[in-house]
């Protein structure tokens, strides 16, 4: 194989590794860009008004540190029906020309996309039964998980991978280092 062609097959393929790895890394700054300039957290008790003054959102909630009050909508149907009247923090983006009273005198509205028990001190711990209370039961819940979970993988008599594809991801990665490297030294010689 000439030279030529060992180099530029090198180079062919260390721009298919690496152009994955960019491609997402800039996708995901730009997301973040786009998004932190209206994203919002609110923590509250979640109610369904029967009628408001202003016809926008289904539900409200008044942020506990500042007090004001939010008009929530959200496409998931049951996200805001599953939380009303639990203490709960709301993730979202407010919605542009909702904002301070601009229609119909009512709250800022924010879109939904995530609701999950607000914790009573960020040192009791996660709702891990999902009853909107973090307490004791938590525990219990946590602990049947995670003997279900032992128990499980005694049973299976097999090693579980992490969610980052174990030991595969850095051998391919190392693999594919190695193979360039040959090829450059290949080429070069």
């Amino acid at each position: 194989m000439p030279k030529k062609t060992t180099i530029l097959a090198m180079v062919v393929l260390m721009l298919v590794v690496a152009a994955p790895t960019f491609a997402q890394r800039d996708a995901e700054a730009g997301q973040e860009e786009e998004s932190d300039s209206r994203t919002i957290e609110v923590t509250g008790v979640i109610e369904k008004p029967e009628a408001t003054t202003y016809m926008y959102g289904s539900h409200t909630v008044v942020d506990e540190a500042s007090g004001e009050r939010y008009a929530l909508r959200s496409d998931e149907e049951g996200l805001l029906d599953d939380s009303t009247g639990r203490r709960t923090t709301v993730s979202g983006t407010l919605v542009p020309g909702y904002e301070n009273g601009a229609v119909e005198g009512g709250p800022s509205l924010i879109e939904v996309h995530r609701v999950r028990p607000a914790a009573n001190d960020p040192t009791d711990g996660e709702d891990v039964n999902r009853d909107g209370v973090v307490n004791e039961a938590d525990g219990e819940a946590a602990a049947a998980i995670s003997d279900a979970a032992r128990s499980e993988y005694k049973k299976s008599g097999r090693s579980v991978l992490p969610a980052t594809g174990g030991p595969v991801l850095p051998f391919g990665a190392f693999l594919l280092i190695l193979i360039s490297g040959l090829l450059a030294y290949r080429a070069l010689h």
